[in-house]
């Protein structure tokens, strides 16, 4: 048996040297390109005039508010969350867009949205630092609910 494995292997590397060989442009994550031959780098060739989108440098969405927001809430001295309902849970999840665009704006318009269904639990995402400070300050909300003081990072 030892003997007919030795034959194979001689058999795929007679196979292997009569296959043409292949060359292979690589573009590195740099955006350099060489050229390949074999697993072996043979050549290195100019950068492409444009890079592959998964090579490109990635561009941020850069937003600039008109005036920096305060993130401060309406006040809401009358509000009131109506009696529970037993056996309902009632949760109010909302990503708050950490943009600066009319952002006291939309502050207000969220939680009257948010608050108006009278939710038991209210869960935000993309609190800057100022929103946090203004719901942890808000009397109104701190009377209907308990407000994680948990940090926010730049923005959680």
């Amino acid at each position: 048996v030892p003997f007919r494995g030795t034959q194979m292997l001689d058999s795929l590397k007679a196979a292997a040297s009569a296959l043409r060989a292949t060359d292979t442009v690589v573009t590195h994550r740099d955006g350099t390109r060489t050229l390949e031959r074999n697993g072996s780098q043979v050549e290195t060739l100019p950068p492409p005039e444009v890079l592959p989108p998964a090579l490109q440098e990635r561009k941020r969405l850069c937003i600039k508010a008109e005036r920096p927001p305060s993130w401060t809430l309406p006040p809401r001295d009358d509000f009131q969350l109506p009696p529970q309902a037993s056996g309902a849970l009632r949760v109010v999840t909302w990503n708050v867009w950490f943009a600066p665009v009319e952002a006291d704006a939309r502050m207000a318009a969220l939680f009257s949205e948010a608050l108006g269904a009278a939710p038991d639990v209210i869960c935000l995402q993309e609190v800057v630092p100022a929103l946090a400070v203004s719901i942890r300050s808000c009397r109104a909300l701190r009377r209907a609910y308990a407000i994680s003081e948990n940090d926010v990072g730049s923005y959680g």
